[in-house]
């Protein structure tokens, strides 16, 4: 069902501290754009915890498990966000979070998401 849509990656911790400001830009970017699919993805194996929290911060969107996607998605450091198109290229891809990310994140992702 998101085969040829832009998917978003949110790759996380859930004990981060920035864990609120990066959840909110995921979807703030969804809501603005709405063919946008959003996935965060748990490197904790602690189901209850990531469940809890989830419904305590109203995340709307799946949250699956990427321990295993590691490797696979060269995950060195959380948060990262990955911007991947319809036909399944990362466009955009950024670690980490900081007082500047929300902006630097929407310069790479919005020309992405218009097309």
């Amino acid at each position: 069902r998101w085969k040829g849509k832009p998917v978003l990656m949110v790759f996380y911790r859930p004990e981060s501290r920035t864990l609120f400001e990066v959840m909110y830009f995921a979807w703030k970017l969804k809501y603005k754009h709405r063919k946008l699919t959003v996935l965060a993805m748990s490197m904790s194996d602690d189901k209850k915890k990531v469940s809890e929290q989830a419904k305590r911060m109203r995340i709307s969107f799946p949250i699956l498990s990427g321990s295993g996607l590691r490797s696979s998605y060269n995950i060195e450091a959380t948060p990262k966000l990955m911007l991947i198109d319809g036909k399944g290229v990362v466009r955009a891809e950024m670690t980490g979070w900081g007082p500047t990310s929300d902006e630097e994140l929407m310069e790479k992702f919005t020309p992405w998401l218009k097309k």
